[in-house]
């Protein structure tokens, strides 16, 4: 198999483990933007993750 999985690994991994890490989000403080806001911010130099006064 790719990806360096093999089927051994696989069959003896506790399916909420396999669960715990597919789920596995990273939980962050930034706040998530969008294309648009991201290319402004990428013309003007201003990141848009930052919250306003913050600076």
């Amino acid at each position: 198999m790719e990806n360096g999985w093999k089927m051994p690994e696989i069959d003896n991994t506790d399916i909420y483990q396999l669960l715990r890490i597919m789920n596995n989000k990273k939980k962050s403080k930034t706040k998530k933007v969008g294309k648009n806001e991201s290319l402004i911010a990428a013309i003007t130099g201003k990141d848009p993750r930052q919250q306003e006064g913050a600076n």
